[in-house]
């Protein structure tokens, strides 16, 4: 009963819908349009990892919307076997650096806040680095690659001659690196492929980013998961680099889901996450000047020993913190936590749902309780009626 009061109280600082629909519209503007392609950036902590509820939402635009593939991938991830939207191996010997560890960093990173580096350089064929990604039968749109692209950085050191050898099932060959920016790209394919090998020929100062596999029309998603992460550590990451990539992925819409790893077990002020907030909005904005900004609350999240599982007090809270920077940031907000069914909507998601909809931790979400919470997400997007699904 206190939870739910609180959650009373405070809900007056949550955008209207209306409020939103006028935030998105530049963005909701562009769907659909022939031949042009939409482009969505969604930033999460673990409630994203492995695509969950991105994968939902980027097939179910792309029914009404138009487009195929997965976006861009980070050259590693944390869970290759646990994502489903795309199959993802690579060897052992690859040095990463990444924003998920409070440590400083030491060099620069991409938009993913990763980059990965080679031990050694020159390097024989069968010591270099590898990544290798195939198509999902999770959906018809993310079967094959329609386009390959690579992303790399500079080498700071001076220019040493770098390549890729790549190979799909239709050919083999060599891409050289040519890094004359800070941000640059190479196409490898531009025909529908379905999996692709690379091996980096590297100095070991110069990065690697992602490939990014996309249709040259409809909507791409890229998901940019790190785990553990509050969300304005996002900061860090410079705003050259951020506009650099929004030069060549040109972005019409960003999202941070972030609130997890930020909720104390009896937290209830939060003003300086609502400072922190704003400031990585206003960060965002100077990178990418114009494009609309939607900030995703955290879901419900339960504390207690077990049987005695209660919605965590802080959460109305953080809730309300993170609503007022997005107005104050002129953002749009969506609170999951209410879209749930507000407190202890995760312990019914838990217990009471068939198959579980949670883990047992009370926090994060199982696949089906991603997808319905992608379905709880969606509206945002205004699905027309009478769409006519896309393949």
């Amino acid at each position: 009963m206190v939870a739910l009061l609180h959650f009373l109280l405070l809900w007056f600082s949550i955008p209207s819908r209306q409020e939103n629909k006028l935030v998105l519209e530049p963005f909701l503007a562009k769907l659909g349009v022939s031949g042009e392609q939409v482009r969505i950036a969604w930033f999460g902590d673990s409630g994203v990892e492995a695509d969950l509820i991105t994968q939902t939402i980027r097939d179910s635009l792309q029914k009404w919307y138009g487009g195929r593939g997965v976006g861009f991938v980070p050259i590693l991830s944390r869970a290759p076997g646990y994502r489903r939207s795309v199959g993802h191996r690579f060897s052992g010997n690859w040095n990463w650096e990444s924003l998920e560890p409070a440590a400083t960093y030491r060099r620069n990173l991409g938009i993913a806040g990763h980059g990965f580096y080679t031990y050694r350089y020159p390097a024989q064929p069968d010591e270099a680095p590898w990544v290798q990604f195939t198509g999902s039968s999770l959906s018809p749109r993310t079967d094959s690659f329609p386009t390959l692209r690579l992303f790399y950085g500079r080498n700071p050191t001076g220019s040493t001659r770098a390549s890729v050898a790549f190979r799909t099932e239709q050919i083999t060959g060599t891409a050289t690196l040519l890094d004359t920016a800070l941000l640059n790209e190479v196409l490898l394919h531009n025909q529908a492929v379905r999996q692709v090998r690379i091996q980096a020929f590297l100095p070991p100062d110069l990065p690697l980013y992602g490939l990014s596999m996309e249709s040259p029309d409809g909507l791409i998603l890229d998901n940019f998961s790190l785990r553990g992460l509050d969300g304005p550590r996002l900061t860090r990451i410079p705003l050259s680099m951020l506009a650099a990539f929004h030069q060549n992925l040109g972005y019409d819409l960003l999202v941070f889901q972030f609130g997890l790893n930020v909720l104390g077990p009896t937290q209830t002020d939060y003003r300086w996450y609502e400072l922190r907030l704003m400031r990585l909005i206003q960060h965002f904005q100077q990178a990418f000047p114009g494009i609309p900004i939607l900030i995703v609350g955290p879901p419900d999240k339960c504390n207690g020993p077990a049987g005695t599982k209660v919605s965590n007090p802080g959460l109305p809270y953080l809730t309300s913190a993170m609503a007022s920077a997005a107005k104050k940031g002129n953002a749009a907000f969506f609170s999951l936590a209410e879209a749930m069914g507000g407190p202890g909507s995760m312990k019914r998601w838990v217990e009471k749902e068939r198959p579980p909809l949670a883990a047992s931790d009370y926090t994060h979400f199982t696949f089906a309780g991603a997808e319905r919470a992608a379905q709880l997400i969606l509206p945002l997007f205004q699905k027309p009626q009478g769409t006519q699904v896309t393949f």
